[in-house]
């Protein structure tokens, strides 16, 4: 779907994207994270040619952008679309004609344009709204419609370059809802640029976090965060403070034993005192995942490892 293999590109003498090589698969919702000045929106516009790159291989849909001329480059944007922070609405235009712009470019006929406004408006439920004038809507209201316009030609890939940024939780949730929503009704393939953490949990099955240009890691969204490696825990700011005696143990519960009374069974069958150092259950997705930090006595090491590998916790001592 998408392939890109030592990607670099400069500013002047600036290296803003250093080496990037990732993978990312049909039907993903794949998440770039990182701190301002991290070089995710550059990646991002790299990706649908509004920025150039100066060496490696960006292949979209089987197609090598350095080998494509601009008039393919935008044949291309057909099946990669754009949803921007700031909506990017014609403010002059009313909602049928923002979100019809792009088929009235492509030559379509009044009858299909209609047709096809109508269906994007009842996709973003916001079919009583067809007439009115972006500055009539909500923050929500104009990045549905933003979306509605990056949907209008049926692309493959949607880019969403910090959609939620602008808005409040709660209408952030219901933009969460909708993107997943397209990503299962319609297939289509989500690229999102964020460095708002909830977003990543809530929607992402796969992440990549960038900083200063380079790749710091890559993998499943629920593994990351809950592994944290030093990457995660700098960008989170999270520091996590220790007991300086014994064992500290680190267990991973997965949707399946989240909700186990494992220390508690544990403490009983081994007969041994368990010190909870902290915890967390976080959702991912439509998951529920934990981890719990514990601290036992050294003696007792050998029994607990058997214990946890016995009921197939993973865990790792700190």
């Amino acid at each position: 779907m998408i392939y890109l293999k030592n990607v670099n590109k400069y500013y002047g003498k600036t290296k803003v994207l250093d080496n990037i090589s990732f993978e990312i698969n049909n039907k993903d919702i794949f998440g770039i994270v990182g701190h301002s000045g991290a070089g995710k929106s550059t990646l991002l516009r790299c990706l649908n040619g509004l920025e150039e790159f100066d060496d490696g291989e960006i292949n979209i849909l089987g197609k090598n952008l350095k080998d494509l001329s601009s008039k393919d480059i935008r044949i291309l944007r057909k099946d990669v679309s754009m949803v921007f922070q700031y909506f990017n609405l014609m403010e002059r235009s009313n909602v049928f004609e923002n979100i019809a712009f792009p088929l009235k470019i492509w030559g379509y006929d009044k009858t299909f344009i209609n047709n096809r406004v109508l269906e994007l408006l009842e996709i973003i439920e916001l079919k009583d709204k067809i007439n009115e004038y972006p500055k009539n809507l909500s923050g929500g209201q104009k990045q549905r419609i933003g979306i509605a316009r990056a949907l209008a030609l049926n692309p493959k890939i949607l880019l969403c370059d910090e959609a939620t940024s602008a808005l409040d939780p709660k209408t952030t949730k219901s933009i969460l809802e909708l993107l997943l929503k397209i990503n299962y009704d319609m297939g289509i393939t989500i690229v999102m640029v964020t460095h708002q953490m909830e977003v990543v949990k809530s929607i992402c099955n796969r992440m990549l976090l960038l900083d200063k240009g380079k790749v710091q890691t890559i993998g499943n969204t629920d593994k990351l965060f809950l592994e944290s490696p030093n990457s995660i825990k700098l960008l989170l700011g999270e520091e996590e403070t220790l007991p300086l005696s014994g064992i500290n143990i680190k267990l991973f519960f997965s949707d399946e034993n989240s909700e186990k009374s494992i220390i508690t069974q544990m403490s009983r069958t081994l007969n041994i005192d368990i010190s909870i150092v902290w915890g967390k259950l976080e959702k991912f997705r439509s998951n529920v995942l934990g981890s719990l930090v514990i601290n036992i006595d050294e003696n007792d090491m050998e029994n607990v490892m058997k214990f946890l590998n016995k009921n197939n916790i993973h865990c790792e001592v700190l």
